[in-house]
C-alpha cells in the first residue's frame, strides 16, 4: 500500500491531492504531526511526503532536511505553484526529490506512484535475496 503524508493547511490543495493520489492519504498541518504519522508506517520505501511550500523558504528547507535525515527512505515532494531556480536549488539540497504544482495531474502522480511501487518491490527482492544467501 502507498502512504501519502501531506503537510500543509490549504484545504483546496488537500482536497485536490486527496482526489489524485492512490493509497492512504494522511493530511497533517505540522512537521511534528507528520513525524508521528510516519513513525507509525512500517514500510517507508512506498511512502511519500507532500510538503506544501510556504513563503518561508529557509524554514521549509530546515524542516525538509530534518525529515530527510530522520526518514531517508521517504520520497519527498514539494507542492508549490512556482519558484525561482535559486529556491529550487535550496529545496533540492534540503532533500526534495520532486515538485508538484497544487493542481498536479493524476497522470504525473501515477508516474511517481509507479516509481515508488517499483522501488518497494526492488528493496523487497533485495532483502529476500540477502536472507536466502545467509541461510
Amino acid at each position: 500500500m502507498l502512504y501519502n503524508v501531506y503537510i500543509g493547511t490549504n484545504e483546496k490543495i488537500i482536497a485536490h491531492m486527496r482526489s489524485v493520489v492512490n493509497g492512504m492519504f494522511i493530511p497533517v498541518s505540522t512537521y511534528g504531526d507528520a513525524v508521528q504519522a510516519i513513525d507509525h508506517i512500517r514500510e517507508r520505501y512506498n511512502t511519500s511526503v507532500l510538503y506544501e511550500a510556504t513563503p518561508r523558504t529557509a524554514e521549509d528547507c530546515g524542516l525538509i532536511a530534518a525529515l530527510h535525515e530522520r526518514f531517508p527512505r521517504v520520497y519527498l515532494i514539494l507542492v508549490t505553484p512556482r519558484m525561482s531556480d535559486e529556491q529550487l536549488t535550496y529545496y533540492q539540497e534540503a532533500g526534495i526529490h520532486n515538485v508538484f504544482s497544487p493542481d498536479v495531474s493524476s497522470r504525473k502522480v501515477k508516474m511517481v506512484e509507479d516509481y515508488l511501487n517499483l522501488r518497494h518491490e526492488q528493496k523487497f527482492e533485495e532483502f529476500s535475496r540477502r536472507h536466502r544467501n545467509t541461510l
